[in-house]
């Protein structure tokens, strides 16, 4: 884009034209050059304004979800105190309680809508994602098959997988935001995550360009999962479930969420070598910490 610009009126000297039908013919040719000038700024600063809003060219918190086609049955706002004591579904209420459990206080403060849906496949249990126009807060959204399974190991997985997906795209305690960024292709269809971000280092640390390039392929096909469980069967040392083979925020999430609910990983494979990185993080050691795995 060019730069922005006004080209300033020349003086004018009365005393110069030699008549005052001259003298004001130059006045209105200057006012219809700023005039221009006026127009053209405003066209420049709403095109610089969609510049700094658009997802695919800024740092956005919106990991979408894997699959499309789940109906929504029933949403809620959980944004204030009066939206949550409105839920008077029992099984809802307690569902959402234990997200309150499991979820740090600054990180149930990002929740503002709670959703329930029914996969027609019964493949996935929960997802997570950030809420526009914004984008700064998130709606959380659980299978209704998985009502009642809060508190079990596997509830209580879940709840943590949908939790680091927050996580992911916060910025490292003490890391500064580097002046210029890079964006793989991957990211930019979906959000690029800020460079001092967890899934940054994360990806840094564990993916490498032509994975995310698989990820990529994964995720414009329709048979995404499959893909990734047929090559986790084949790289089984390299991610904790076949589901964390799918794509980088998977990988982050599943890894995670086997750090908070198994506690320790000891075999010497990539994989464990993913579980172990939380730890050099204190604040991710706390949430670890602070997590009641059953009640």
């Amino acid at each position: 884009m060019c730069g922005y610009g006004l080209l300033l009126p020349v003086s004018v000297h009365a005393q110069n034209l030699q008549s005052d039908e001259q003298y004001r013919a130059v006045l209105l040719e200057l006012v219809r050059t700023l005039q221009s000038q006026i127009q053209l700024l405003q066209q420049q600063l709403a095109d610089q304004r969609m510049i700094d809003t658009s997802p695919d060219l800024i740092a956005v918190d919106r990991p979408a979800p894997v699959f499309t086609g789940a109906p929504v049955i029933q949403s809620y706002d959980i944004s204030t105190e009066s939206g949550r004591r409105a839920i008077v579904n029992v099984d809802h209420r307690r569902y959402l309680n234990r997200i309150y459990e499991i979820f740090p206080d600054a990180y149930e403060a990002k929740l503002s809508e709670f959703s329930l849906f029914q996969d027609p496949e019964g493949v996935f249990g929960a997802y997570i994602e950030t809420i526009p126009p914004d984008h700064t807060q998130w709606s959380f959204a659980v299978n209704l098959d998985m009502l009642e399974k809060e508190n079990t190991p596997l509830g209580t997985e879940l709840i943590v997988h949908e939790l680091a997906h927050v996580i992911s795209y916060e910025s490292i305690a003490g890391v500064p935001l580097p002046g210029s960024a890079a964006c793989h292709t991957y990211f930019k269809a979906r959000g690029c995550p800020k460079d001092n971000s967890y899934l940054a280092a994360f990806v840094d640390e564990f993916w490498t360009p032509s994975g995310l390039l698989r990820a990529f392929n994964f995720r414009n096909s329709d048979n995404a999962v499959t893909l990734a469980e047929d090559y986790y069967d084949r790289n089984e040392d390299e991610y904790v479930s076949g589901y964390a083979a799918l794509s980088p925020e998977e990988d982050f999430a599943e890894s995670f969420a086997q750090y908070v609910v198994a506690r320790q990983s000891s075999t010497d494979t990539t994989a464990s070598e993913k579980v172990r990185w939380f730890e050099q993080f204190a604040e991710l050691r706390d949430i670890r910490q602070s997590v009641v795995l059953e009640n």
